[in-house]
């Protein structure tokens, strides 16, 4: 029997006496737990919010491996500084996403083009030359084979004789003649604008 005068020490509370009912609300104060005593499953689930955690406690290991989803990373959080040098690899860039803005100005040098590349398409300006075999003083017609928007300019030339424009180019041909009677081979160049 305890008596009125002593008090109630441990040994005379028997084991899982205490219940729930028998505590005053809001009587177990952080002095009353002891150091490291809440443990993982003394933690009710979803317990810890956002206000329990210290700011900046949340540490890279405290991280879970793959834990940092695209819905953990807040709009516009991948800043420049966040990814290491030449990390951004071919695949990570999205097809057709290299678009004029993104090209920086003069950044495609001679060594970006692929050899044999730049096609007539991709040219303001178009240029052709070539041979013209059988040139007489009655004059030869010559087929440009570059679509021109317009009739270009042309300079012509023979071998071993004197040849010029027997009238000024057509869009599509142009005509030479020897100034002497006979027969040469010469050559052509034309310069003109895209259709």
């Amino acid at each position: 029997m305890i008596r009125h005068s002593a008090r109630v020490l441990a040994g005379d509370i028997e084991d899982l006496t205490i219940t729930t009912g028998d505590i005053a609300n809001y009587s177990i104060t952080a002095a009353k737990i002891g150091s490291a005593a809440v443990t993982t499953t003394k933690i009710y689930g979803s317990a810890v919010t956002t206000d329990k955690i210290t700011n900046y406690q949340v540490t890279a290991v405290k991280i879970g491996s793959a834990a940092v989803t695209s819905t953990k990373i807040y709009g516009s959080a991948i800043t420049t500084d966040k990814i290491t040098n030449y990390q951004v690899t071919a695949v990570k860039i999205g097809s057709a996403a290299v678009t004029t803005s993104k090209i920086y100005g003069s950044a495609v040098t001679t060594t970006k083009i692929a050899d044999a590349n730049v096609t007539d398409n991709k040219l303001t300006t178009l240029y052709q030359y070539g041979t013209i075999t059988g040139i007489t003083a009655t004059g030869r017609y010559r087929a440009f084979t570059t679509a021109y928007g317009a009739a270009p300019s042309v300079v012509v030339s023979a071998i071993d004789a004197a040849a010029r424009l027997a009238v000024a180019p057509a869009v599509g041909s142009f005509k030479v003649e020897l100034d002497a009677a006979g027969t040469a081979n010469g050559y052509f160049v034309a310069v003109g604008a895209r259709t």
